[in-house]
């Protein structure tokens, strides 16, 4: 159906009337046919030119031309289709594998009225193209499934979603708070079984995922167990060594009823760095038929964060003692003391030296300092009234002091606000200013442009520019600088002033921390996005490449060599991605790997390497009792209903019958102007064509 609108007031057409009048008037009103037989002639002639006035003026008022179109849309039926193991496991307990078809049996039926679509799901959703189903998913996420529905239909005349699950859901929130329309009926399928069988289970296992070497961590483990009273669980902790496991610990636990529950805490010991992989594994039960649930793996990430720290002092003093103890605290912390110049081994296992009141007359640190400085090892320099300035001046050039040796001050911390390289507590920053003095250098201090300055000396009540305890970085080495002696004395008067050593504890440790910290110089580094992936996580691999400048570059091609549990070796080459490559694996099998990737820029040869574990999901198979009350509550809340495997024939004739889902018309109406229309250019034409051939033919008038 069409209809003629304008754009203006249709009052207006009388002026394009009266316009298309005036025109064929002013043109032949006044002339007179040759031939006086032919009267009509006129009338005609002035009807033609009058019309296509008309219709120009008539255009400029916008009519519009509406065409309404009536549109039946059918009402939509959702199937979803709960695809995770545990239905899986029922599927295959039950011998129930016709439930598949009668469901596809149910989808031929509604398809004669409605416009079904099924969907299976787990821990994502994706629409079913094929008759059969894999029900191969690790994680069930039934809040997130309905929750698709309801963004992708809205608006659309859905009529019911068909949910076949067991009701077990172990990913996403509760299904009863995802965001539904209360409208729209939820109609379960319930499926599983609902049997509490004699089973037992490792619940669940706490513990830290990331600890350090030489740590004894304690976990927490669950155990559960279900129509097993009387009956004697057997706990052993074992631990992955070159694919087989070795037993760490052991605990027998008796079952005191048939809803049991007990958590036993276990300690383990990490004496590896790396990846370790422990299995929490308890005994089965008698008649227990589920036994997918009797163990659980965990994946402790073992950081050796142990450093050696080397002190290297010209003669014992109290400093040495209270700085010794200090760093022990951290049970991280190696820290060996040398009186006598430390070998050449020793120099090479150190991660931080510290020099105290060295060079001194007798003692020069060249040889020392250029074993460090090939192996970029950063130093920390106590410098007091015994260091000789002139050595020191010439071993470095960060800091220079021009005075005599054996001269001192008497200098107080006074904190630089300006320091960012690191915070200090407000506690330790108010307590400084009251620490007593140390006895510095005496003489004139010089400090390179490169040196940050935490603490300046306060020499009585006047705060000098001389640098207290400063921090350089020259050529990829940093350098501490404590410039002054009797440190242990603020260890005292900390314990006086809080029973504890806290604050000064605070100060050395994160001094130490940014100093030993060496800057990432690897011009070839290739990492994933975490060292433990879940088997349903797609893993990326990423490089860099850095050139002199260390400038990204990702001018060659690199390639890496993928190492499984099982000796297998898979090759990839990298993608490059903007400056820098990418490598998008996919899921991969549980189990651990590790990598080798390689690239050759300007004939030198990069090589870096890693490893990574890829973590089974054992939730499916954990509880496999299916939960029919969420489903019951389900259609509770939306007014739908619960259906069994033997009823599925009745639920269609339901839905079938169901009064309230009823097609919906829709009404399009297109509006587009008049002036677009084709036929339109032909209706102003035609009457001027006729017009002057009737002139030509029959003279001028």
């Amino acid at each position: 159906m069409e209809q003629l609108s304008f754009q203006y007031p249709i009052w207006l057409i009388v002026f394009c009337i009266l316009g298309a009048i005036l025109g064929g008037v002013l043109l032949y009103a006044k002339t007179k046919p040759i031939d006086k037989d032919k009267k009509w002639l006129k009338p005609l002639l002035f009807l033609l030119r009058a019309l296509p006035i008309f219709a120009i003026g008539a255009l400029l008022l916008g009519p519009l031309l509406r065409q309404i179109q009536m549109e039946t849309k059918r009402p939509a039926i959702v199937i979803l289709s709960d695809v995770s193991k545990s239905v899986g496991n029922w599927h295959t307990q039950f011998g129930t594998t016709e439930i598949a078809s009668d469901i596809n049996g149910l989808k031929g039926i509604l398809d004669e009225k409605y416009k079904v679509t099924q969907y299976a799901f787990g821990d994502k959703i994706s629409v079913v193209n094929e008759d059969s189903l894999i029900y191969d998913k690790d994680i069930t996420n039934i809040s997130d499934a309905l929750q698709y529905i309801s963004d992708v239909y809205e608006g659309e005349n859905l009529g019911a979603v068909i949910l076949a699950s067991d009701g077990i859901y172990n990913g996403g929130q509760n299904p009863l708070y995802a965001s539904i329309p209360s409208n729209i009926p939820i109609h379960s399928i319930a499926l599983g079984d609902t049997t509490r069988r004699t089973d037992a289970a490792v619940q669940t296992v706490l513990y830290n995922e990331v600890a350090y070497l030489g740590d004894e961590m304690i976990t927490q483990v669950d155990i559960k167990a279900v129509n097993a009273e009387n009956q004697t669980l057997r706990l052993t902790i074992e631990k992955e060594a070159g694919g087989s496991y070795v037993s760490v610990d052991a605990h027998n636990i008796q079952v005191t009823s048939n809803d049991f529950f007990k958590t036993v805490e276990t300690t383990l010991s990490l004496k590896e760095a790396g990846i370790s992989h422990y299995r929490y594994r308890i005994s089965s039960l008698k008649n227990e038929v589920n036994q997918s649930n009797n163990r659980k793996d965990i994946y402790v990430e073992v950081l050796d964060a142990r450093q050696e720290i080397g002190i290297i002092a010209a003669a014992p003093h109290p400093d040495l003692t209270a700085l010794k103890q200090i760093l022990e605290q951290n049970k991280n912390y190696k820290v060996n003391l040398h009186f006598e110049g430390p070998s050449t081994e020793d120099l090479s296992a150190m991660d931080l030296a510290i020099f105290h009141n060295l060079p001194t007359g007798g003692r020069n640190l060249k040889t020392t300092l250029t074993t460090l400085d090939n192996q970029s090892t950063p130093r920390v320099y106590i410098v007091g009234e015994g260091t000789d300035l002139v050595q020191f001046n010439k071993l470095q050039s960060l800091i220079t002091i021009k005075g005599s040796r054996g001269a001192a001050n008497n200098a107080q911390a006074e904190i630089d606000s300006d320091f960012e390289n690191f915070t200090l507590s407000s506690q330790l920053r108010s307590g400084l200013k009251r620490y007593p003095p140390l006895s510095t250098p005496y003489g004139e201090y010089t400090t390179n442009g490169s040196v940050q300055t935490l603490l300046y000396q306060k020499l009585g009540d006047i705060t000098t520019d001389f640098p207290l305890l400063s921090f350089a970085d020259k050529d990829g080495i940093k350098t501490a600088f404590l410039l002054g002696n009797d440190i242990w004395r603020w260890k005292l008067f900390d314990y006086l002033q809080h029973e504890n050593f806290d604050l000064i504890t605070e100060l050395l440790d994160k001094a130490i921390i940014y100093t030993s910290t060496k800057e990432d110089k690897r011009k070839f580094r290739v990492s994933t996005s975490n060292t433990v992936f879940l088997a349903n996580e797609d893993i990326t691999i990423s490089a860099e490449l850095y050139n002199n400048n260390y400038e990204l570059i990702n001018t060659p091609e690199a390639t890496i060599k993928l190492k499984d549990n099982d000796g297998n070796v898979f090759d990839y080459t990298f993608s490059k991605n903007d400056q820098s490559y990418l490598l998008s694996i996919g899921r991969l099998s549980p189990g651990s790997y590790s990598y080798d990737a390689e690239t050759i820029f300007n004939g030198e040869q990069y090589a870096a390497q890693g490893k990574f574990v890829v973590r089974e999901i054992q939730y499916e198979l954990y509880d496999l009792e299916a939960q029919h009350n969420l489903l019951y509550a389900l259609a509770q809340k939306t007014q739908g209903s619960v259906s069994y495997p033997n009823q599925i024939a009745d639920l269609g004739q339901r839905i079938l019958t169901a009064d309230n889902i009823k097609p919906v018309v829709y009404q399009n109406v297109i509006s587009k102007p008049l002036v677009d229309s084709k036929w339109l250019f032909f209706l102003l034409v035609i009457p001027l064509i006729l017009e002057w051939l009737l002139r030509r033919y029959h003279g001028s008038l």
